[in-house]
């Protein structure tokens, strides 16, 4: 993805924000939703995208064979996405529990948002987003790039590192999803 790309996809919206400095020697080879507790809409979240995981692979097999077979599990699979949405809109996760709704900025290759404290320009942290309205987590190693005070708070812009393939998509399908939802409203 071109730079050009990135800004395009550029939106500013609500969302809940975790982010956990660490130490310049931290192990970022362990996955970086290890840092974090499971909670319930966590362990959920995990379980849908391992089922849309399996999903996919399902129907790119389906679909070679079997087109009728492919289209029913189209079907089947927009079932499960919504049971994922009411999933989400039901379950509170107690560990965002104490954290309300911020205003981000997010694109495809990072976020800003608003933090209490100062961070190092070039550290490293892990961060977990959970995105309105569906609650769609999406956690990632990150480079802090922008460190700025705001007021009482500090503005930090972070560039996302090693983003897997899944959390890729996901975060493209949301960014396109609200691009389309605001265009919309302007109509």
């Amino acid at each position: 993805m071109t730079i050009e790309q990135r800004t395009a996809f550029r939106i500013d919206e609500q969302a809940v924000v975790y982010c956990q400095p660490l130490v310049a020697d931290a192990d970022t080879s362990r996955a970086p939703e290890s840092w974090f507790s499971q909670g319930a809409v966590s362990t959920l979240t995990s379980a849908f995208d391992e089922l849309d995981q399996h999903y996919r692979e399902c129907h790119a097999r389906l679909a070679r064979i079997e087109p009728v077979a492919a289209e029913a599990c189209e079907w089947l699979n927009g079932k499960i996405d919504a049971l994922h949405a009411a999933v989400s809109d039901l379950v509170a996760d107690p560990e965002f529990d104490d954290r309300p709704p911020q205003k981000i900025s997010l694109a495809a290759a990072g976020v800003g948002f608003v933090w209490s404290d100062t961070m190092n320009v070039d550290s490293t942290l892990v961060i977990r987003l959970l995105l309105l309205p569906g609650r769609e987590a999406i956690t990632s190693y990150a480079r802090v790039r922008q460190c700025r005070r705001d007021n009482n708070v500090w503005w930090i812009g972070v560039e996302f590192e090693n983003l897997s393939a899944d959390q890729e998509r996901r975060l493209s399908r949301h960014l396109l999803k609200r691009q389309i939802d605001n265009k919309n409203k302007v109509l």
